[in-house]
């Protein structure tokens, strides 16, 4: 209860001028939204489909991130609460930044771009696909091979871990055998037939169970081996989306390539093409700048209320106030 006061009182004195800063960088947000769709237009000017998309997934990050901070905002939250929002906050607008600053960089690059340059970027962009389709090709091959084996070896598990209990049950029924040469044999201990039958139980009862510890080893090895193989055939699966997607990936560039060249090769388009690559470079350079700078600011407030936090343990005045308000209601 003294800790909650204090968290409280901290609540009460010192978060709302951070969730202040923290609706600021919200506006600042859909500032940077709005020059993420003009780099965006630029893209689709310049035909270039592939950082069309990116700007888009960005914009789509954007609004996300702002709906969460306006969540955060409206439940008045403690500083833990607002210190992992804002570090939140950072970490996507760095990674925004970053993704600026290549869009930027493939902008400039296609602004520069000449028909010569493009048709050779067809070309490379071709054999990258073609590459990246053979790979995923393999990898699905692999994939199929490994998840046969792997059912393989499930199904030989199956069969040992069938073989235990088949070796169980005959040790059951032996336990019982014995069980009765015994009684019987110590009934009648002059009796020779009797008590050989009891040595022949003993000794079928001692096979049956080094019998049923050989079969449970063999039942464990099974299991565990289906287990790595079924493991493996997962990875291997999870490697052949991989490279389909990549292949995917290769085949829309090289696509992309492909209309790029055709659009530049008509000499009416090769200037509009370069002009709005160009423009979108510097957009999207100056939308990279705007999210690094939110982004320290948003480092700022989770530093500062890191140190609001820590320096709360020993603020005596908030803690006799606390314990105060502690009392009071008790």
């Amino acid at each position: 209860m003294l800790k909650q006061n204090l968290q409280i009182k901290l609540t009460q004195k010192l978060s709302p001028q951070q969730i202040q800063l923290m609706k600021m960088i919200q506006l600042s947000t859909l500032e940077l939204e709005q020059k993420i769709e003009s780099v965006q237009e630029q893209a689709e000017k310049a035909e270039a489909e592939t950082v069309s998309e990116t700007a888009e997934e960005l914009i789509d990050q954007l609004k996300e991130m702002g709906e969460d901070i306006e969540t955060v905002a409206k439940k008045k939250p403690d500083t833990q609460e607002l210190k992992d929002a804002a570090s939140e906050l950072a970490e996507s607008l760095k990674d925004a930044s970053e993704e600026l600053k290549g869009v930027s960089e493939d902008l400039k690059e296609q602004a520069e771009i000449t028909p010569e340059l493009a048709q050779e970027k067809v070309q490379q962009t071709q054999d990258l696909s073609q590459n990246a389709q053979e790979q995923a090709q393999l990898s699905q091959e692999e994939a199929d091979q490994k998840k046969e084996v792997a059912q393989q070896a499930q199904q030989e598990s199956l069969n040992e871990k069938l073989e235990e209990n088949k070796i169980k049950e005959k040790l059951s029924d032996a336990e019982q055998e014995f069980a009765q040469a015994e009684k019987l044999a110590n009934e009648s201990p002059n009796d020779p037939n009797l008590l050989e039958n009891y040595n022949e139980a003993k000794d079928e009862l001692t096979e049956l169970k080094e019998a049923l510890k050989e079969a449970a080893k063999e039942a464990a090895v099974a299991e565990k081996k289906a287990e790595d193989l079924q493991e493996e055939a997962v990875l291997a699966r999870n490697d052949a989306d991989i490279a389909k997607d990549q292949a995917q990936k290769a085949m829309n560039q090289a696509e992309e390539a492909k209309q790029i060249a055709e659009a530049i090769s008509d000499q009416d388009e090769q200037e509009p093409i370069s002009q709005a690559s160009e423009k979108g470079s510097e957009l999207a350079n100056e939308a990279a700048q705007q999210a690094q700078d939110l982004q320290q600011k948003a480092e700022e407030i989770a530093k500062a209320l890191d140190q609001l936090t820590e320096s709360a343990a020993g603020n005596q005045e908030l803690l006799a106030e606390a314990e105060e308000a502690d009392a009071e209601s008790a």
